[in-house]
This record gives structure tokens, C-alpha cells and sequence, in this order.
């Protein structure tokens, strides 16, 4: 796993990027969401939204689905192919019912939906055109590129399915929550050892959608040492990063990568 960005929704390059993760195997790639500034990670990085064979996709906020339009229309335009596209079915209203939670009629048909024939004339095109998608179900485990990944619901913006992940039985990913100490110690106990977790710096305050520092600080010192913060505004102070180093917490850096185990013997 390597972040393209540990940062907020409000990240600049080239400080930071949005939290954006490519996950990478022998001989393949994918990413965990793939934001406004995903495209320019890549390419600081050497590399293009040419480079990976599949997304998948947490939530519907703009720092995590926003680069999706470069990345599809390059690969229909310019290569001639589809991306995988991982997408918890209740990102689509026909599944969860919620007016406005649906990845192609909400963020990208807009700019997505027309496109221009070889004779000049249009076409409507729709999310298949541009992405092979396969639909995930909360708590139902499947393979992608070997490794097992498990969608579970997490607690973001009230009535906005958000989604984090468990790979290998070992990793979890909580994407963009706010504070559960049920969630993290029910993670903990069912094995995972390594906790990449959303994080705030700052005094909570009313309307947030994030879990704050102070929030993760009341953890006990074995918690802790479990977890890797990330998604952190870029203005976080030295001293603040390294009160949180001080009580055993690691912090996700951009461009830094972490190795999670060998794919789980069980099967999904």
C-alpha cells in the first residue's frame, strides 16, 4: 500500500494529496478511491491513470471519486478499455434508496454522459461504457488480484453509506469516520493488527464528520500502537504530529508504502 496522499479534501500539491491509496501486487495495481488530486499523485510519481486495473471506491465525496473522470475517459478515449471498478452496491440508489447517492447520475454523468461519435454525432454512454463494475456487499468478502478484501460500513456523514476495508484478514482501512472505540477494538479483537485510521487535528467541534486527535488520544497505549493515522489536514503543527508519536500512534506519510501479510488462506 502506498498513499498517493494522507491529506484532507482541502490538500494541496505539493505539500499533499487527498487520502488516496494504490494498492500494488507482483504484477498489478489498484487503487482505494481515486480523488481530485489522484491523477497528479500519479503523475509525480512516474505514473498516469493508465497504470492500475481497477478502483475501488469508499464513498461518494469528491476527494475520493473525482478523478474518476480523467481516469475513465483516458482509458475509453485513449486505450480502448475498461477499468475495474469495485463499488459497494449502496453507492447506487437503485440499492441503498437514498436520493442523491449514486456515483454515475450524482458525480459523473454530468461530465461523463455525452460523448462524441466518429461521424460528429452524439451518444449517451452510461458507468458500464467507461468501467467494468463489480458490485460489493458489506461483509462479504471477495478477491481482488489475491488479495482478500472485505467491504464494512463505517459512520461518516449521517445517511452517506462510507465504507473501510479489511485485507488479508490482517489490515483495515476506515477511510474517511468518525470516532468508535466499539469499532476499533471489535477490529482489533477479530485479528486485524494493523489499523489505518481516519484522524483530525484539531478540537472537535459541532458538524464534524471525522475523528479527532484528542478523540483517538483517550486510547489506551496498546490501542494505539495499532493504529496508522491518516487523512490529516495539512496544517497539523510539528508539535501535534509528534504529541501523537509520543502516545504510540504512527503517521501515514505521502508516498510511503506498507506491506500487509500474504493473501488469507481463507477463502471469500
Amino acid at each position: 500500500m502506498t498513499f498517493l496522499g494522507t491529506g484532507t479534501a482541502w490538500s494541496k500539491a505539493p505539500g499533499n494529496y487527498n487520502n488516496n491509496v494504490l494498492v500494488s501486487t507482483a504484477d498489478q495495481r489498484w487503487l482505494i478511491d481515486c480523488g481530485t488530486t489522484a491523477p497528479l499523485a500519479l503523475h509525480h510519481m512516474g505514473l498516469s491513470v493508465a497504470d492500475f486495473d481497477g478502483v475501488l471506491i469508499t464513498h461518494l465525496h469528491g476527494d475520493h471519486v473525482f478523478g474518476l473522470e480523467e481516469t475513465g475517459f483516458y482509458n475509453y478515449f485513449a486505450l480502448g478499455r475498461k477499468v475495474k471498478l469495485w463499488l459497494p452496491e449502496l453507492l447506487l440508489t437503485r440499492y441503498s434508496g437514498i436520493d442523491g447517492e449514486d456515483l454515475w447520475e450524482n458525480c459523473l454523468r454530468g461530465p461523463m454522459g455525452t460523448v462524441q461519435m466518429l461521424d460528429g454525432s452524439p451518444r449517451e454512454v452510461g458507468l458500464h461504457d467507461y468501467f467494468d463494475v463489480e458490485l460489493l456487499v458489506a461483509n462479504q468478502p471477495t478477491l481482488i488480484h489475491g488479495t482478500k478484501v472485505e467491504i464494512i460500513a463505517v459512520d461518516h456523514v449521517p445517511s452517506k453509506p462510507s465504507f473501510g476495508l479489511i485485507l488479508n484478514d490482517t489490515v483495515a482501512y476506515t477511510s474517511d469516520c468518525t470516532f468508535s472505540l466499539e469499532r476499533i477494538s471489535r477490529l482489533l479483537d477479530a485479528g486485524v493488527t494493523t489499523l489505518f485510521h481516519d484522524a483530525y487535528f484539531g478540537p472537535p467541534f459541532a458538524g464534524r464528520v471525522h475523528t479527532s486527535v484528542e478523540e483517538l488520544l483517550t486510547l489506551p497505549r496498546d490501542l494505539a500502537e495499532c493504529l496508522v493515522l491518516m487523512h490529516y489536514n495539512d496544517d497539523a503543527s510539528a508539535e501535534e504530529r509528534q504529541r501523537v508519536i509520543d502516545a504510540g500512534f504512527r503517521l501515514a506519510i505521502k508516498g510511503e508504502a506498507h506491506d500487509f501479510s500474504a493473501v488469507s488462506s481463507a477463502e471469500p
